[in-house]
Parts: C-alpha cells; sequence; structure tokens
C-alpha cells in the first residue's frame, strides 16, 4: 500500500515532536527511557490514525500530552528544573 503525503507527514510531524518531547526529560532508568521511546515510535502509524480521527493537534498529542504521560513515570522529570 502507497504511504500518502499526509501519512508522510503525520509521521514526521509525530517523530519530531516524540523526539523532543523525550529530550526535555530525565529518566532515572535509561533502558526503561529507551524502551518507552522505542513503543512510542514503533506505533506511530495507529497514534496518527487516532489522532487523525479525533481531529486532534499534533504539538498538543505527541508533545504536550506525551511529556504529561511520561511525567507520571516514577524517575521521570523535566530534564532543566525550571522547566514546567
Amino acid at each position: 500500500m502507497a504511504t500518502s503525503t499526509a501519512d508522510k507527514y503525520y509521521t514526521r510531524k509525530a517523530e519530531q515532536f516524540i523526539n523532543e518531547a523525550f529530550r526535555t526529560l530525565w529518566f532515572a532508568d535509561v533502558k526503561m527511557r529507551d524502551v518507552l521511546y522505542d513503543s512510542y515510535m514503533s506505533n506511530i502509524a495507529d497514534m496518527n490514525k487516532h489522532a487523525r480521527a479525533t481531529h486532534a493537534d499534533l504539538y498538543t498529542y505527541y508533545f504536550k500530552d506525551l511529556r504529561k504521560i511520561l511525567k507520571t513515570i516514577p524517575g521521570v522529570r523535566n530534564y532543566h528544573i525550571h522547566q514546567k
């Protein structure tokens, strides 16, 4: 099945925002971080389907909301103390 331009756009934006979310957080357990990161990256297609179906704002869905979820995990915090 051919990948549409919209699919490519969503995938690229998702990758950018997921990368940025992980870069702005500090993880006490590096192996856990790697597993979580790989999981999010391998599920981009399904996440994109949900984002498109709900007309989600990509920045909020892939960056803000992802950071909120990750920060609920013990040992995960903002990379810089002054961040919100």
